[in-house]
């Protein structure tokens, strides 16, 4: 692989993630009880290889950098790696299984978690070489700033969505927020970094750390900074069946875009689009007709739904 960057490859690392899904459940068990659920799924969780499929749904080229060790579940996340046409790099070396592990309980439109995450780093050379050459690549916190910066200096664009962290602030997520070109909160995480009671507070101070933060706002839809003035854009109106992957998914509409040129505010809006087709099916990954629908130009809401209803 040479130094040269490729305009339209989006690169990614992070961990996988593996969904244990109980479905059907009227409430959680209490301590010491046993409660049935009326469904069970395995599925492929969020996280980097969501954000890439939305971007290859989109027709993006994408290459996904991650940690895959002995575990039960690696034959089946290989398998759906494939199946969801996302090239796979696996740059661990380690003992463990290298992912995380989730139990997933929906009650009554909420979700309630218990993760198993096998801590897993890799050689930073070997990360460099698996991620140059990129046009963008979506960083993993906490890991490989030195990379980032390398990667940067070398003309990428480096994106992040770092999750929730009851313990962020800006002070120690500063250092990674500077090597940063796009950052995507969403609106809790964004205040409680920043310590600011509102989305338009909390995307100023951002602002003193990254070029382009942009904070995601629910069904609300997303606000950024656009030519020194702070705008809002709305999604597409559309059922939520399940809100698992949207931010996943908007980072992936986001950065396809920008891989295509497109200006910040057409970015958002492809984002968007590609949040509104993920909350409209179970799970991370929607139908790749909608993501057609979206690349056309074509992603008016009736579309999308028509989609949502084929599937």
């Amino acid at each position: 692989m040479s130094n040269t960057v490729n305009n339209k490859l989006i690169a990614a690392i992070g961990k996988i993630n593996v969904d244990l899904v109980f479905g059907g459940l009227k409430r959680l068990p209490d301590t010491g009880e046993e409660l049935y659920s009326e469904s069970f799924d395995v599925l492929l969780g969020g996280g980097a290889p969501a954000s890439l499929y939305a971007a290859a749904s989109l027709g993006a080229s994408v290459r996904y950098v991650g940690y895959l060790g002995k575990s039960f579940f690696a034959p089946f996340v290989e398998k759906e790696l494939a199946a969801k046409g996302i090239p796979f790099e696996n740059v661990y070396a380690g003992n463990g299984s290298g992912i995380n592990v989730t139990c997933v309980m929906p009650v009554g439109g909420e979700r309630s978690f218990v993760t198993y995450s096998d801590e897993s780093v890799a050689d930073e050379d070997r990360v460099y070489e698996a991620l140059k050459g990129a046009s963008v690549v979506i960083a993993e916190y906490g890991k490989y700033l030195s990379v980032y910066r390398r990667l940067k200096s070398e003309g990428a664009v480096v994106a992040g969505d770092f999750g929730f962290d009851e313990n962020m602030n800006i002070n120690s997520y500063a250092e990674t927020l500077k090597a940063l070109d796009y950052y995507f909160p969403n609106e809790k995480e964004a205040c409680l970094m920043t310590g600011k009671s509102n989305a338009r507070e909390a995307l100023d101070e951002l602002a003193k750390y990254v070029p382009h933060p942009v904070i995601t706002l629910a069904s609300e839809g997303a606000m950024f900074i656009e030519n020194g003035e702070k705008v809002t854009l709305s999604p597409p109106k559309g059922d939520c069946i399940d809100a698992t992957g949207a931010g996943d998914a908007f980072m992936g509409g986001f950065l396809y875009a920008l891989a295509e040129g497109k200006k910040l505010s057409e970015c958002v809006r492809f984002a968007l689009a590609a949040g509104t087709a993920t909350v409209g099916v179970k799970g991370c990954y929607a139908d790749r007709r909608a993501y057609e629908e979206i690349r056309l130009g074509s992603g008016a809401e009736k579309n999308i739904r028509n989609i949502w209803k084929k599937a």
